[in-house]
């Protein structure tokens, strides 16, 4: 009896083991290696990989997890919004029919992990000089990079392209020499490699103020100008007060004559000759006399061509 209940035993065991180990067998791997770089998420896949998909959530609090991907590649590019991710952090799974996997965390999304972190940076203005401080925007960069990425700040002119280029020895920079009242845009970029890294952070433009020394000076020839031009208009004033019936004599506009009184009474009248009674009866005579002797020659002219025909 002792044997067939050890018999009994072992084999209630194996059965148990048994089943235990296939329920095991079938869960599924989680992904492998997940990690962000360049804005693009990506994992590995279990080794058995047949039909298998994979869900990628991020955190927006610690609790609150929300889907950003759903499908069968092994990596999640978020390039067009990875400012979006930053400070969040993603996890992966495996998924094929019912079964799932557990999840795989990442790291937490930082300034190393996309292409476009920028410095910050910080201005103070005076009125000779303009301080500048740059920071990161978490250490992570430059505990991947090392001493290969730096701080490249930039200044010009509002509205000129001429952009020049600071040695930044340090985190602060003070800037002299600047014009007062002209406006000046500052921006700083990251050098890896001597060459531009990421994004420009923010344009910061202010304008330059006076000096007291400067702002003295335009009071003084301000004051100048004004006198001057009091003088000047006083003297206006008088110069017309002791002149006034002469200027008065010349802005008087001149007398003109009308163009047509003009012409009635200093053109020539035509000269015709004043005819008389005595004189006109003269006139008609000698014009009767003088027809009388046209009719006798032509009435002798024809009775000489008569007699000679």
């Amino acid at each position: 009896m002792i044997v067939v209940m050890d018999w009994r035993r072992a084999f209630l065991v194996c059965e148990v083991f048994l089943t235990i180990h296939c329920a095991c067998s079938s869960v599924l791997s989680p992904p492998q290696r997940v990690k962000v770089e360049s804005s693009v998420l990506t994992w590995n896949g279990p080794k058995n990989h047949i039909n298998i998909t994979y869900v990628v959530q991020y955190n927006t609090t610690l609790n609150d997890w929300r889907d950003v991907y759903n499908g069968t590649q092994q990596q999640f590019n978020f390039t067009a919004a990875a400012e979006d991710f930053y400070g969040t952090r993603f996890r992966v799974q495996s998924k094929r029919g019912n079964q799932t996997s557990a999840w795989e965390m990442s790291k937490l999304v930082q300034c190393a992990h996309l292409h476009t972190c920028a410095p910050i940076i910080e201005l103070k203005v005076e009125t000779d000089r303009v301080h500048l401080w740059m920071k990161h925007r978490d250490p992570s960069l430059e505990e991947k990079e090392g001493g290969h990425i730096s701080f490249n700040p930039l200044y010009w002119k509002r509205n000129s392209n001429n952009k020049e280029e600071l040695s930044a020895t340090s985190t602060h920079l003070v800037i002299e020499h600047l014009e007062s009242g002209q406006e000046y845009c500052f921006q700083v970029e990251y050098l890896l490699l001597h060459k531009p890294h990421g994004k420009p952070s923010r344009e910061i433009c202010k304008v330059i103020p006076e000096t007291s020394k400067q702002r003295n000076v335009r009071v003084i020839m301000l004051g100048v100008l004004t006198v001057a031009g009091m003088a000047v208009l006083g003297c206006c004033l008088y110069f017309v007060y002791t002149h006034y019936k002469r200027i008065k004599a010349l802005l008087q506009p001149p007398l003109d004559i009308p163009d047509h009184f003009e012409e009635f009474f200093f053109s020539e009248f035509p000269q015709h000759p004043v005819a008389r009674p005595g004189n006109q009866e003269v006139e008609s005579y000698d014009f009767v006399n003088f027809v009388e002797e046209v009719a006798e020659d032509e009435e002798r002219c024809d009775l000489e061509n008569e007699k000679k025909m």
